[in-house]
């Protein structure tokens, strides 16, 4: 398979984790930022927009592969949707701890499993918000 391809498949999906805990230990061994994610993925509209606008793009996928252990907490609201018990109490402890505002799409930066910056999607380009990831991670 040409190099080439196998990036472009790499990069096609992200990894998303589900467990804080596998994220620390992740993000330790790689030397990089938790992206920690709330969002509503079957109905907030702004979430939908995020995915579209920033986290699906290349621009991103490349930063993120590079930079990011991504953790999602999803609080999807449609029957069909629903996550299992352990999975939806534990999102709910990750947004008692970093998200008590209940704020969608959120985003939180962990370095060493402090918040580094929390912030809100605020409808910019995928380049755009990649500089403000650059800037809140700077010393």
């Amino acid at each position: 398979m040409p190099l080439s391809l196998l990036i472009c498949l790499q990069l096609a999906v992200l990894p998303w984790l589900t467990d804080l805990q596998q994220a620390n230990v992740a993000a330790e061994r790689e030397g990089k930022v938790i992206f920690l994610l709330f969002t509503g993925s079957d109905w907030c509209p702004a979430c939908r927009r995020f995915d579209k606008n920033v986290l699906d793009t290349e621009a991103f996928r490349g930063y993120a592969s590079r930079n990011l252990v991504l953790l999602k907490a999803d609080f999807p609201r449609l029957r069909r949707n629903q996550l299992p018990d352990s999975l939806a109490a534990q999102n709910a402890a990750l947004a008692e701890r970093y998200n008590p505002e209940g704020l969608f799409p959120y985003i939180v930066l962990l370095k060493t499993g402090q918040p580094a910056w929390k912030g809100t999607y605020q409808g910019q380009t995928a380049d755009a918000f990649i500089r403000r990831l650059e800037q809140a991670l700077q010393p």
